[in-house]
């Protein structure tokens, strides 16, 4: 799917979610809204391939858009709420990004990432 100048993809299987919108540029991108959940299926310096959840659309993307985590589930209640409540800061933090308020989306953002980062290790256990 795609052509990144130089380097090969490689597998890679995880789920991720955007942590930041990204507006694709060329055909073979895939365009990201906060909190949109990702399959990640390969990568390569510094972007993924993977597949967009909610509309089955599939791309490459910047690997700094979207936080990592091998164990989001669908079929997992407690990681069900969890995304409930990431969809909810996701709107909070839309709305500080639309209407420049910068350091409280930057502060919403690290959260999440935190958040995001927290699960992860609970899962893992």
């Amino acid at each position: 799917i795609a052509n990144n100048n130089s380097s090969e993809w490689t597998p890679f299987s995880a789920m991720g979610v955007a942590i930041f919108p990204y507006n694709s540029t060329e055909d073979n991108q895939l365009s990201l809204l906060l909190g949109d959940e990702v399959k990640i299926e390969q990568e390569t310096n510094g972007w993924y391939v993977g597949v967009h959840m909610n509309t089955n659309q599939r791309g490459i993307f910047p690997q700094s858009y979207v936080q990592v985590n091998s164990y989001l589930r669908k079929d997992d209640p407690f990681i069900n709420e969890f995304m409930y409540t990431l969809k909810d800061w996701t709107s909070l933090m839309q709305s500080n990004f639309e209407q420049n308020k910068i350091n409280e989306f930057k502060d919403a953002r690290d959260r999440m990432k935190t958040l995001l980062e927290y699960i992860d290790k609970i899962k893992a256990r």
